[in-house]
């Protein structure tokens, strides 16, 4: 896996040599990224969603919701209700 930042590779390095972990992973780690001179000091604490990961997860949310709006039954009487539906039409439980 290569290093993200410049502060991550330090850290690695060191947790190395004090035996926090195996000899060679950040050696490895190293040989994995392309150009340690072009990494950035500091990754900004929201970069994964720099990289994607906000829309991956929005995409995520949809589908999820739109299985949700298709499936939706009530807890009593299990029949299916819209996502509108404040009680259910069959038997009207609403949940309380």
């Amino acid at each position: 896996m290569p290093f993200k930042s410049k502060a991550q590779q330090r850290y690695m390095f060191a947790a190395e040599s004090r035996g926090e972990l195996e000899p060679g992973t950040a050696r490895r780690w190293a040989h994995e990224t392309k150009s340690i001179k072009k990494l950035p000091e500091y990754v900004e604490k929201n970069a994964a969603f720099t990289f994607g990961v906000l829309d991956e997860l929005q995409k995520l949310a949809k589908q999820s919701h739109t299985w949700m709006d298709e499936n939706l039954q009530c807890l009593q009487c299990k029949a299916k209700i819209g996502l509108e539906a404040e009680r259910c039409p069959k038997c009207g439980y609403s949940g309380e």
